[in-house]
């Protein structure tokens, strides 16, 4: 299978607060709010796992903190562009789903530095260990 993605993805869990700004095709959502989690980020997007079924085309308003960093909050806009439901491990995993998030408005400020977070996160990823 070919990988469609245009900027690598880094496996990092941030804490998210999320508001369904619109889905057109679920209108009783629009409004909702909910914490999640991420599973992984890239420049310009990222996948959440989520406990509600968010539809592809949803626009979210979106609140990013990572735990291991130094707290900042980066908010972001963005569309829902994949779905899917999550395998479930355990009984403690029904009814979880992971949606692809493609991050909108690079002209926010904000952007910028999600940029600098995430380049600095990949130098992290992939820097070979000392040895000595």
């Amino acid at each position: 299978m070919r990988n469609r993605r245009e900027y690598p993805r880094i496996p990092k869990e941030a804490n998210v607060n999320v508001k369904i700004q619109s889905a057109p095709d679920f209108p009783v959502l629009e409004g909702k709010s909910l914490s999640c989690m991420t599973e992984d980020v890239s420049f310009n997007g990222l996948r959440l796992c989520v406990d509600t079924f968010i539809p592809i085309n949803a626009f979210l308003e979106m609140a990013i903190v990572f735990e291991d960093i130094e707290g900042d909050i980066y908010r972001h806009t963005g569309t829902v562009v994949w779905v899917n439901e999550k395998p479930v491990s355990n009984i403690e995993e029904t009814g979880l789903f992971n949606v692809g998030i493609l991050l909108k408005n690079p002209s926010n400020p904000q952007f910028n530095a999600w940029k600098t977070k995430i380049s600095k996160m990949l130098e992290d990823e992939y820097q070979e260990p000392n040895v000595g």
